[in-house]
């Protein structure tokens, strides 16, 4: 009897049946050899998370397995020198974030307090426009703020909002302009939405990109090699939005163009650092790359004229930044491969 309890014991266990279709397709994002190495593993600990659960909770774990396999595909992983990368990147880029929108947040407050009209008088376009874009620069600040304690789930969903509130804001912008003007079409221009939203987007997508199991070790307080470089680019993105700001430069394109030569071989030229394995240099490049690429668009397809006259290429500023992000994530993709080395004695930044 003892002897055939142990036979039982030892037999494996029956197959449980074909995974759910969910999974399936979600398995499907990995590679192949991946999925061959880990796919039972996989499907193993899904089904024991969605046992006796119901139908959000079963997709909810699918999304989870597709979007690492997504990551697994695009190299992003934790164990991938991309996912290292952009675990040093990405309370970086919250930081570069805040310091382009402080300026704006006190140019709103100036006008707030010392440039409205009496009450009775008040523009409620304007008291829009003004609502919108505080939202969308605020959100920043609660962002950094549970970056530094290490509330990362809060960082992610925050740095959302804040990229969806810009693109909003440009939006209201785009009503607010228009609305006195009865029979008049909403004008879009996607060049004041480059300019306005572009670099706010991609700092939330490095935000997002970043690996969650590797950001979830460490609060950016206890980053000691990396609070020094948060703040120089802080102080750096906010000095760039301040002197943008300032109606007198839109009107010299050789300003953009400067800012953008300088921006950009600065952010590539950074990507060196990653011979040596130093990780904190390369983020720190990155993360000064979005404006520099906002003003090499803005440079590269709107003509603007001495005096009132301002001619704008709408759809090419659009497309021609679009493409800029993907080729720079194409060529920074390479110098990691290429480049990266890990020494033994460099620590989680790499600095």
């Amino acid at each position: 009897m003892n002897d055939q309890h142990t036979d039982a014991a030892d037999r494996p266990a029956a197959n449980p049946g074909p995974a759910p279709l969910g999974l399936r397709l979600a398995l499907r994002l990995y590679p192949a050899r991946y999925r061959a190495e880990r796919g039972a593993e996989i499907a193993a600990v899904h089904a024991d998370a969605t046992a006796d659960a119901g139908r959000w909770i079963r997709a909810r774990e699918s999304a989870g397995v597709a979007a690492y396999g997504l990551r697994v595909r695009s190299g992003l992983a934790a164990d991938r020198p991309a996912g290292r990368l952009l675990a040093v990147l990405a309370p970086l880029a919250a930081v570069a974030a805040l310091g382009g929108a402080l300026p704006s947040i006190a140019q709103l407050l100036h006008h707030w307090l010392f440039d409205q009209a009496p009450a009775g008088n008040h523009d409620p376009n304007w008291q829009l426009m003004m609502t919108a874009h505080a939202v969308a620069y605020g959100l920043w600040l609660p962002v950094v703020a549970a970056a530094l304690f290490g509330r990362w789930t809060a960082v992610r969903v925050l740095a959302t909002l804040a990229a969806l509130a810009a693109v909003a804001a440009w939006g209201t912008d785009m009503y607010a302009l228009t609305a006195g003007m009865p029979g008049f079409p909403v004008q879009f221009d996607l060049s004041l939405l480059v300019q306005q939203c572009g670099p706010a987007v991609l700092w939330a997508l490095l935000v997002l990109a970043a690996p969650p199991d590797l950001l979830a070790r460490r609060p950016l307080l206890r980053r000691r090699p990396e609070l020094p470089a948060a703040l120089l680019v802080l102080a750096l993105t906010g000095a760039l939005t301040y002197f943008l700001n300032d109606n007198g430069t839109w009107k010299d394109a050789a300003v953009y163009q400067a800012i953008a030569v300088a921006g950009l071989s600065l952010s590539l030229l950074s990507l060196a650092a990653l011979r040596w394995g130093r990780l904190l240099p390369a983020a720190v490049g990155l993360a000064l790359l979005p404006p520099a690429l906002m003003c090499g668009a803005i440079e590269a397809f709107v003509t603007v004229q001495f005096g009132s006259s301002v001619t704008f290429s709408y759809p090419a500023v659009l497309v021609g930044f679009v493409a800029g992000a993907v080729l720079l994530a194409l060529l920074t993709a390479a110098a990691v491969r290429f480049l990266h080395r890990s020494p033994g004695t460099a620590g989680p930044a790499g600095a």
